[in-house]
């Protein structure tokens, strides 16, 4: 792991990304692989905090495919986080396969607030 860990915020006001980062890292997950996008940057300084790396993929579905390895050569499963949307989609063939091989993978995807909902189209 890399950084230096801070506290974990209380979990009554940690918000999604913090929770989700807490929840991998508990889990002993070192590191998630991914694309970035205005979704899920929460979640990637989350995850810095929280002293899990990010691993830069050029799109979500190689990322998806990178999980998928890291799954099955550790001891944990892969992590593939995307955008909304189509970066979701992208994630699609890399899901099935790790379901085929029964590889241990999380595949998280990128959401907008509430608020947005109306004036998004994906």
């Amino acid at each position: 792991m890399s950084g230096g860990q801070q506290q974990p915020v209380s979990q009554q006001d940690a918000t999604v990304a913090e929770t989700i980062a807490s929840f991998l890292g508990n889990a002993g997950i070192p590191r998630v692989f991914g694309y970035p996008g205005d979704p899920n940057v929460e979640l990637i300084e989350a995850l810095r905090r929280a002293g899990i790396d990010f691993v830069l993929a050029r799109r979500e579905g190689t990322a998806g495919f990178m999980a998928e390895a890291d799954g099955l050569l550790g001891s944990r499963p892969g992590v593939a986080v995307s955008t909304l949307g189509p970066g979701s989609t992208a994630l699609v063939n890399a899901v099935a396969n790790a379901y085929l091989d029964r590889a241990p993978m999380l595949a998280i995807s990128g959401q907008i607030t509430a608020q947005l909902e109306g004036l998004f189209t994906h």
